[in-house]
C-alpha cells in the first residue's frame, strides 16, 4: 500500500495556518510523483487512498530511554509516568508517553510529548480532513548513521541531530557548536563521525569546528530524506495509549452503509434462491433415478439386486453390443463363405460389389446367362439355415448384371 509522509513545520503547532510538506512512497519504499508544499488541506487530497504517516517536530518531544521490568505493554505504559517523573519538569498527568519496542538489554525508548501538543495535532488533522496511522518525531525519520555515527540535518532555521534508532534532539543553529559540544560530553560512547545533510545550496551547512568530531557530508534533502531515512520498526509511533488510532475502515464504509445493507439483502436474497433451486434439482434428480430404476427393472426384469440402475444399464447395453458385434461377425462370415463356394461352382459368375448390413450379404454380380443366377440362388440355398433372393437380374448385350441378397433363414 501506498504512504505519503508528511511532516508539518515547526512553526505549525499553535499557528492556525498550518503548513506542511509531502511525499508518496509506494510499498517498495520508493517515491511516488512530485513532492509537495503547502497547506494541510492540500496534504489531506494527496493523501486520499494512502496511508498518512505524519512527522512532528521534534522540539515537541522528549525521546528518552527506561529500564523497567514489565510483563506487557500494559504494565509498561503504567509504569513510564512514575519511572520518568524525576526527570521530568512538567508534571505527568499532562504528559503522554509512548513507549518503542523492547531493545536486546532489555530497556525500553520512550517519547515523551505534551497532551496539549498531542491533542492539538491531531485537532489539526482533522480539521484537514487527515486521518493519521502514525504520528512520529521527524528526527526519527533521518537516515541511520553507520558505524555508531550520528546524523545531522542543517536545515534553515533549525538543526536535527539522529544519535541513535530512538533517540534524536533539535538544535538551534546559532547555539549548534556548545550544544554539540555539551552532548558529545555526556554521551557514553563517543561517535565516530557525524553524517551531514543540508539544504543551504551553494554556501554549504554551517559545521562548527569541534576537534573531535569528524564530519561527512551526504547527499539529501527534506522531502525526499524521509524517504531514505524512515524505517516505521525502528521509530515510535506517538498514537499509543489514549491516542491509539482507530480503524478508519469504520470512517471508509459509512458513506456505503446502505448500499452495503441492499448488498448484504442481494446475497440473502441470491442465497434464498440457490437454496430453492438446489431443492428443486436435488428433487428432479430423485426424480429421474426413480425413472432409470423403473426402466431398468422393465428392461431387465430378471435383475434381481439394484444398486446403481444407470451405471448397470449401460454395463448391460455395453455387454448386449459386444454380443451383437460377435454375432454379426459370424453372420457375415457365414454368408460370404457360402457365396463363394457356390460361386465357385459356376463358370461366368464374378462378383462386382458386396454390402452386408443387419444380417444380410448383398452382391453385385455378372454373369454369362440368366440362368446362372437361379442356379446360383439354389446352391446357396442349399447351404442349411440359408436362404438368398434374386433382386434384380439385367442384360446388357451379351452379360447380364443382377443382385442377390443372401440371409439366415429364422428358427
Amino acid at each position: 500500500m501506498e504512504t505519503l509522509l508528511i511532516r508539518i513545520y515547526p512553526g505549525a503547532a499553535g499557528d492556525e495556518a498550518i503548513f506542511a510538506e509531502w511525499i508518496a512512497v509506494d510499498a517498495n519504499r520508493l517515491p511516488i510523483g512530485e513532492v509537495g508544499y503547502g497547506a494541510l488541506e492540500e496534504a489531506a487530497q494527496a493523501a486520499h487512498y494512502k496511508r498518512a504517516v505524519v512527522l512532528v517536530p521534534t522540539e515537541h518531544v522528549l525521546l528518552t530511554r527506561v529500564d523497567i521490568k514489565a510483563r506487557n505493554r500494559e504494565q509498561l505504559a503504567r509504569a513510564l509516568p512514575y519511572a520518568l517523573e524525576e526527570d521530568l519538569a512538567e508534571d505527568v498527568e499532562q504528559l503522554h508517553f509512548a513507549p518503542g519496542p523492547r531493545q536486546p538489554d532489555g530497556s525500553h525508548p520512550v517519547a515523551v510529548a505534551a497532551r496539549g501538543h498531542m491533542t492539538r495535532w491531531l485537532a489539526q488533522l482533522e480539521a484537514a480532513g487527515l486521518v493519521a496511522h502514525a504520528l512520529i518525531p521527524d528526527a526519527l525519520a533521518l537516515p541511520v548513521a553507520s558505524d555508531n555515527g550520528w546524523s545531522l540535518l542543517l536545515e534553515k532555521d533549525r538543526a536535527l541531530l539522529r544519535t541513535g534508532p530512538f533517540s534524536g534532539f533539535t538544535l538551534e543553529l546559532a547555539n549548534l557548536e556548545s550544544l554539540l559540544n555539551c552532548m558529545l560530553e555526556d554521551t557514553a560512547v563517543q561517535p565516530p563521525m557525524i553524517e551531514v545533510y543540508g539544504c543551504n545550496g551553494e554556501a554549504g551547512p554551517p559545521l562548527p569546528p569541534i576537534p573531535s568530531v569528524s564530519y561527512e557530508l551526504r547527499e539529501g534533502c527534506p522531502p525526499p530524506l524521509w524517504v531514505t531515512g524512515l524505517e516505521e520498526k525502528r521509530s515510535i509511533n506517538l498514537l499509543q495509549g489514549d491516542y491509539r488510532t482507530k480503524s478508519d475502515i469504520v470512517r471508509l464504509i459509512k458513506p456505503w452503509r446502505a448500499a452495503a445493507v441492499l448488498f448484504g439483502v442481494w446475497i440473502a436474497l441470491q442465497a434464498v434462491d440457490a437454496i430453492t433451486d438446489y431443492q428443486r434439482l436435488a428433487a428432479d434428480e430423485r426424480a429421474l433415478q426413480a425413472d432409470i430404476t423403473r426402466i431398468y427393472k422393465d428392461t431387465f426384469p430378471n435383475a434381481d439386486r439394484i444398486v446403481n440402475a444407470r451405471v448397470q444399464m449401460e454395463q448391460q447395453l455395453a455387454a448386449l453390443q459386444e454380443a451383437a458385434e460377435i454375432d454379426s461377425g459370424e453372420t457375415f462370415m457365414l454368408l460370404l463363405d457360402a457365396a463363394g463356394k457356390s460361386i465357385q461352382d459356376l463358370a461366368g459368375v464374378s462378383i462386382e460389389t458386396l454390402d452386408y448390413l443387419n444380417g444380410r450379404l448383398e452382391l453385385s454380380l455378372s454373369a454369362r446367362e440368366l440362368a446362372s443366377f437361379e442356379a446360383l440362388r439354389r446352391k446357396i440355398e442349399d447351404h442349411q439355415g440359408l436362404a438368398a433372393e434374386i433382386q434384380s437380374a439385367e442384360t446388357r448385350g451379351a452379360t447380364v448384371s443382377g443382385r442377390l441378397v443372401i440371409r439366415e433363414t429364422q428358427g
